[in-house]
């Protein structure tokens, strides 16, 4: 299989920058139908997640709000070599869609009786996963703000320390 069938960079044709032709006349003719570009599931194994941390004062309680998931083809099929976004979905139209999808399931190999629907296993936050952006005046994902890009395993440790720093400031919570 070609890896770089799923390029999803493109030229425009001529025209505007978006690549529509300039409207000639009373009617500009019709566009033809485009071709889908086609994935395999092994180019989109990569996904981001945004969410909202929202703190409760009331309750002192910490939710997690998701926002947002994009797929992200991986760098080793891009033309590019850079990895990009190919999609983004907002997450309560996705659940919506898993709800209607009977097979869509979190499954749990150690216990299947304790399968799950997608929706309920990322409210549990079942999920694996790693922190690559925080709140900046840059907004610059961690592998570029200068004080942690020294190498990999620098940005690797700051992530955990991101997320460790996160479970205690909610353990923090209820100490008085």
């Amino acid at each position: 299989k070609d890896p770089t069938a799923g390029d999803v960079s493109a030229t425009p044709a001529a025209g505007d920058e978006w690549g529509a032709a300039p409207a000639t006349g009373a009617a500009a003719a019709p566009a033809a139908p485009s071709t889908p570009i086609l994935f395999e599931p092994v180019q989109l194994y990569l996904f981001d997640m945004k969410e909202d941390l929202v703190f409760d004062k009331q309750r002192s309680r910490m939710y997690n709000d998701i926002q947002v998931f994009t797929m992200i083809l991986d760098s080793k099929f891009s033309v590019k070599s850079l990895e990009e976004q190919i999609a983004s979905f907002r997450y309560k139209d996705l659940i919506k869609a898993f709800n209607g999808m009977p097979g869509a399931k979190w499954y749990n190999f150690q216990n299947r009786a304790e399968d799950k629907k997608i929706g309920d296993a990322f409210d549990l936050r079942l999920f694996c996963s790693r922190i690559t952006k925080i709140s900046n005046p840059g907004n610059n994902t961690i592998d570029q703000i200068d004080a942690y890009s020294k190498n990999a395993k620098t940005v690797l440790i700051t992530s955990q320390q991101f997320e460790y720093d996160i479970v205690e400031k909610e353990n923090e919570l209820w100490d008085f």
